[in-house]
């Protein structure tokens, strides 16, 4: 017995030591002056972007996050339907009136809880989708698709989604420990950036999602999704997946492409021409400048752009969808959805799909880019728009759960 109590003994006091060792580094971790500027290890959105509940208030983003402000919400739901709305910065932009807090005119009383988190992927919206259950909304509203492919751009090349939400959860608890995000902060200092390409002259390098690795993204964003979805038909909760807009814009930068410097700077000048023509209403220089890029730069989604405008304004409403089809093919800039993200979104088993890209969509196609602040970021007639848009869903959803009520 004696060496088998010595053995409970020493494995005690090595339990008290690496208790007392872990506590001494988190106090030193938290004390850390650059504590507020680690990125979590899944890049889930900003670190510190969870919900904490305390005195009957619910907290989503604590000071790790502050500079977007926390968003707080009373834990008891009230006598309105309870619509939580979850993305990125296209839901939630601190600074802005965004359009889930426009949508809710109607019979049906609407209390809006916006969960957004600026930079937030598929996985932290279905991780906090999954965490916001627990406050009882009567309906979800999911509005993401564009951050995923920007996290795989400017991040190591890895996949930064994950399948397995399980896993990511209990990362994404760990993460609240400043011990934690330290020793991955310091881990990451050591592992190399992903190769991006320079090109010289006017083109600008842009860390690009290539055409394989877009189905690769685009799978498992649907897979975090359909997750919260199944997660929130448990509880009973109706899910509302927005597929969402962009643009791809006259942007000369945006290509697949690599090539020499002195092509480059041909098809940039070529789209520079193309753009000014527009600008000016010439739109068969307009044309001929698009052309011109394309020849050299058949993936170029400036040219296509300016090209499917172009067609547009001549009336020529076939060519012109054509033309903006490939624009979103082989926009380059990775925060703009893409067929692929629009695709993987609809093959979501949510209660509702919402389908902006062609609701939105003018009579010949395209989207307007007055949408748009950035061609992803939305004015303020974007939002007034995507809020009229998305009313008569949400007050629909709303009527169905009181009445179960």
């Amino acid at each position: 017995m004696a060496p088998v109590a010595g053995r409970w003994r020493r494995l005690l006091f090595s339990a008290v030591v690496f208790t007392g060792v872990v506590g001494a580094a988190e106090a030193l971790c938290r004390a850390l002056p650059f504590q507020a500027n680690i990125q979590g290890v899944y890049r889930t959105g900003f670190t510190g972007c969870w919900l904490t509940e305390s005195a009957g208030t619910v907290t989503l983003c604590e000071a790790d996050s502050g500079k977007w402000g926390p968003q707080t919400f009373p834990a008891a739901r009230g006598d309105g339907c309870r619509v939580m709305f979850l993305g990125g910065s296209s839901v939630r932009l601190p600074g802005h009136r965004g359009w889930p807090e426009r949508a809710t005119v109607g019979d049906v009383p609407v209390e809006v809880v916006n969960l957004g988190v600026p930079g937030a992927t598929s996985l932290a919206t279905a991780l906090r989708g999954k965490e916001a259950l627990a406050y009882k909304p009567d309906v979800l509203v999911v509005y993401e698709g564009h951050n995923d492919f920007a996290q795989w751009s400017f991040g190591s090349g890895e996949p930064v989604v994950q399948r397995d939400l399980r896993t990511a959860g209990l990362v994404l608890q760990l993460e609240r420990s400043a011990f934690f995000r330290t020793l991955t902060w310091a881990s990451e200092r050591w592992t190399p950036e992903r190769k991006r390409e320079q090109v010289e002259g006017l083109r600008v390098s842009a860390a690009v999602v290539t055409a394989e690795e877009a189905p690769v993204v685009a799978k498992e964003l649907q897979a975090n999704f359909t997750a919260l979805v199944e997660a929130a038909k448990g509880r009973g909760v109706p899910v509302i997946q927005v597929v969402p807009i962009s643009n791809p814009g006259k942007s000369p930068i945006a290509t697949l492409m690599d090539m020499d410097p002195d092509r480059g700077r041909r098809v940039d000048q070529a789209v520079i021409t193309a753009d000014q023509f527009l600008e000016l209403k010439d739109y068969a220089g307009a044309l001929l400048g698009a052309d011109a890029a394309l020849r050299e730069d058949a993936h170029h989604a400036g040219a296509w752009w300016v090209k499917a405008r172009a067609l547009q304004a001549l009336g020529r409403g076939p060519e012109a969808v054509e033309a903006y089809g490939e624009a979103r093919t082989w926009d380059a800039i990775p925060l703009r959805s893409t067929p692929a993200v629009d695709d993987a979104i609809r093959a979501v088993p949510a209660d509702e799909i919402v389908d902006l890209p062609k609701l939105l969509a003018e009579d010949d196609g395209l989207v307007s880019d007055t949408l748009f602040t950035d061609m992803v970021h939305f004015s303020d007639l974007g939002h007034a728009t995507l809020a009229s848009t998305m009313s008569p869903f949400i007050q629909a959803k709303c009527a169905e759960a009181l009445a179960r009520r």
